[in-house]
């Protein structure tokens, strides 16, 4: 079975939970046997011609750039590109597919891809299945989260994605020097000069381009057509319970829907974390973590004041901040900065609780298996998917981000009772409600391959 896989890009280019599932089951298939193919969507040059070239072997690369479609971060949101491709594009992508001739072709993500190339596969009579590991194709910030911090439970008719869009850190022209470069090169006091005005002149047509590309209606269409396109799918694939109800409720009934629990490799082997029963004491620090909190939406400005507000109260608390994050010291709070995966026994093994203090929909949240694997419970924001796997009083506790000083109550209940937290600890690494060894997913993902491939023919 040949298996082409999508999506924008990989270990080292990207970091976080998509990028290592999809190394991990694309090389743990490979090693199965099966004759899997990657390729990246989230490339770009200058030459702005759609071109799909090969970038590396065993397992087979390829790189698709200039797409049409960019990546999320750092780029004005533009609906019409994001759902439709350029004739040139699609004929690029479609000659691409004639050419490999894949079984099945799996995304994982369409950040990069105009999503009715997915329908133009399908008039082609390929198979194609879309894990959905986020929201884009229904919300143009991916988090279907508002501006005001609340889920995005809109109905079509109903959408005002502009005013979500309008307050989203990127919805603007940029205007520093990188966008004007292109357009006027050299480093002499001439070009200096043009490329400053031309940043000038982006200030001032700014309101009226973006007042022209944020309307409504653009968005209420690009809603329309994304589930459209996705319908044609031969299978959705949901990672947890949650984001299955909620994409349901924006597809309806679409009958090719269900919900996976995904799996990263580092959870096929928990490793108990030992503990021992001690009295409460000043010398005994509590030690919280969090992974990756460097997203407004991550819920890190919360954390860091629950923790505060804990810490005026209990001296002896430490808050441990792991990832693409760094910020004004602070008494207690210890930034770690980036880290590497196999890293994580060792940079986990004195935490105490883990945190994931989210305020969006956390589709599942990759880093709260890998925390209760080692022995780390948790405290984890019912606004995501997290509840799923953490059950209160046995591996964690929850807490509602929407409610004030309840993120603090929970951290203050584990900091000050030894007796619970130890057997916390203990239960940790025997969690297995909605978490999959990664053997076990793979055999799944190999029986659903077999399928849906079968059904299709």
């Amino acid at each position: 079975m040949r298996i082409l896989m999508i999506s924008a890009g990989l270990p080292p280019k990207r970091t976080g939970g998509v990028p290592l599932y999809v190394t991990d089951l694309r090389n743990e298939l490979a090693r199965r046997g099966y004759d899997v193919r990657y390729l990246d969507t989230n490339c770009q040059d200058e030459s702005r011609k759609p071109r799909i070239t090969q970038t590396a072997g065993s397992p087979l690369d390829y790189s698709f750039f200039n797409s049409g479609r960019r990546f999320h971060v750092g780029v004005m949101p533009t609906p019409f590109s994001e759902v439709h491709a350029s004739d040139e594009s699609r004929k690029c992508f479609l000659d691409f597919i004639h050419e490999l001739k894949p079984d099945i072709v799996h995304f994982h993500e369409t950040l990069c891809v105009p999503l009715d190339l997915v329908s133009a596969l399908r008039d082609c009579g390929h198979t194609v299945i879309y894990t959905v590991e986020d929201y884009s194709p229904v919300c143009p910030t991916v988090q279907l989260f508002t501006h005001d911090q609340r889920l995005c439970t809109l109905k079509t008719d109903e959408l005002e994605c502009e005013t979500c869009v309008r307050k989203w850190p990127v919805a603007r022209l940029p205007t520093n020097a990188d966008w004007a470069n292109p357009i006027v090169k050299g480093d002499g006091f001439s070009a200096r000069a043009r490329r400053a005005l031309l940043r000038y002149l982006g200030l001032v047509i700014n309101p009226f381009v973006v007042g022209r590309a944020f309307r409504k209606e653009a968005y209420r269409a690009r809603r329309v057509d994304a589930v459209r396109h996705l319908r044609a799918c031969n299978l959705l694939i949901c990672m947890s319970k949650q984001q299955y109800s909620l994409m349901t409720s924006i597809f309806g009934d679409a009958g090719n829907m269900r919900q996976v629990y995904l799996s990263l490799e580092s959870y096929q082997q928990p490793k108990p974390k030992q503990t021992t029963e001690h009295p409460q004491t000043a010398g005994n620090v509590i030690r919280f973590a969090a992974l990756n909190t460097n997203q407004i939406n991550k819920g890190g400005e919360l954390l860091l004041h629950a923790f505060q507000s804990l810490r005026a109260e209990i001296c002896n608390v430490e808050l441990h901040l792991f990832g693409d994050k760094d910020g004004a010291r602070t008494e207690g709070v210890v930034y770690h900065g980036t880290y590497d995966r196999s890293d994580l026994d060792t940079l986990l093994a004195p935490m105490d609780v883990g945190v994931i203090p989210s305020l969006w929909p956390e589709a599942y949240a990759y880093v709260g298996p890998e925390m209760l694997m080692r022995g780390i419970p948790l405290i984890v924001s019912v606004a995501g998917a997290m509840p799923e796997y953490v059950i209160p009083e046995f591996n964690g506790l929850h807490f509602d981000p929407t409610e004030p000083g309840s993120l603090r109550m929970a951290m203050r209940k584990l900091a000050t009772d030894q007796a619970l937290l130890n057997r916390l600890k203990s239960n940790a690494p025997a969690s297995t409600q909605g978490i999959v060894l990664f053997s076990n997913h793979v055999d799944q993902m190999e029986s659903i391959y077999a399928e849906v491939l079968g059904s299709s023919k």
